[in-house]
């Protein structure tokens, strides 16, 4: 049988009560259907599981379990707090396409309560004493910038960035170098991947997300520096000693200027960092560090380019940008094949700047036609000596 099977077979025997206590569980997994029922077996009363063959978006997932919980400790029944979570699912924008409301409502239809028979009338809550709410593993002090919404095609970057920077000893990565052409996304990212790990509190101290734009000189290096850490740096010997002890993640974002102006500076901020042991770094840049700088002065890197999307994930990406002002022909999930082989899609090449650049032209009521017949005539020289820094 099933794990559910197993899971009632051991309960019967007095052998497996891991619940004892526990009469609410939330799997917001893909696919956990049989899981649930398994916790169901086990005892669990009341378990929200995603349907069989379904698969839901992190947001929808997060956005549920905030609306449920919070619904529980007001006191209200666990099929009210279901069905108020079904509910901001279903009246909430949709994280990847402007979607309609038959949509949402679809991708709420995909959280079940088990057992499915049950009346689930229970208050869980409603016997709490009173008193504020305390959290008891709070998000750590330094907060990276939001991750841009929406975050389309590098789904599977981030998992492995995130997998890279997990590593622990001998396999450690401290430095890493997101490098590519302007435009691909790097600084997006960064963002994401730097918000992934401050959600999970991977670091203690978080996350510092350092702009580099326009910043071409030692003195604006560490005021840079000490303005993204909240602390005062005179020196680079300061940023070393003060960070010693910080267990985070430092983001150093568009280098490019102080490398190509100061290229001893960038380097004296790489190393002054890296002698803060408990410290990681990611740089975005348009070269490797060890590259741009050279690779005598450089800490051991980890560089991973990043290329243009796909081009079903650039369209998705536009699609998601301006549904709403495309031609009916091109609206909608069911329409992306189309939308993907379209002339301005071939013509955008993955970019996502490029995609970006085509929002504002196409809300104004440029046609895509015509869009597309510019940046062929155009080409891509002109374009690039556009797009600058």
């Amino acid at each position: 049988g099933g794990p559910q099977d197993a899971a009632a077979a051991m309960a019967a025997e007095g052998t497996f009560d891991p619940l004892r206590g526990v009469s609410v569980v939330v799997l917001g997994a893909c696919h956990s259907l049989e899981a649930g029922h398994a916790f169901v077996a086990a005892g669990c009363r009341h378990v929200v599981a995603i349907a069989s063959e379904a698969k839901v978006l992190d947001d929808d997932a997060a956005l549920f379990a905030r609306q449920f919980l919070f619904s529980l400790f007001q006191g209200q029944s666990v099929r009210e707090a279901f069905e108020r979570a079904k509910g901001a699912i279903a009246s909430s924008a949709s994280p990847r396409f402007s979607a309609g409301a038959d949509f949402r409502a679809a991708e709420s239809a995909k959280f079940v309560l088990l057992p499915e028979a049950d009346a689930h009338d229970d208050c869980p809550m409603a016997e709490l004493p009173a008193g504020d709410l305390m959290e008891l593993n709070p998000l750590p002090a330094a907060e990276p910038p939001t991750m841009p919404a929406p975050f389309v095609g590098r789904a599977l970057e981030l998992q492995a960035l995130v997998r890279t920077l997990r590593r622990r000893r001998p396999a450690e990565v401290r430095l890493l170098t997101l490098w590519g052409s302007r435009g691909m996304g790097k600084t997006a990212l960064a963002k994401a991947v730097a918000q992934h790990l401050w959600q999970r509190r991977f670091y203690d101290d978080g996350v510092a997300f350092v702009e580099l734009a326009g910043v071409r000189s030692e003195a604006s290096a560490l005021a840079a520096l000490s303005e993204a850490l909240d602390m005062e740096f005179a020196r680079w010997k300061d940023v070393s000693r003060a960070l010693q002890r910080w267990q985070g993640l430092v983001v150093l974002d568009g280098a490019d200027e102080l490398i190509a102006a100061a290229p001893s500076v960038m380097e004296r901020a790489i190393t002054s960092l890296m002698h803060a042991s408990q410290l990681q770094c990611i740089v975005t840049a348009v070269r490797p560090l060890s590259s741009a700088i050279g690779g005598g002065g450089v800490p051991v890197e980890h560089p991973v380019q990043v290329g243009p999307l796909s081009r079903r994930d650039a369209a998705r990406l536009f699609h998601a940008l301006v549904a709403d002002a495309l031609p009916p022909g091109l609206r909608g999930a069911a329409n992306l094949g189309a939308l993907e082989q379209h002339g301005l899609l071939v013509q955008l090449s993955g970019v996502p700047r490029r995609v970006l650049q085509m929002v504002p032209l196409v809300r104004q009521g440029h046609s895509l036609e015509d869009l597309a017949t510019e940046l062929r005539v155009r080409g891509p020289e002109e374009e690039e000596e556009e797009e600058g820094d």
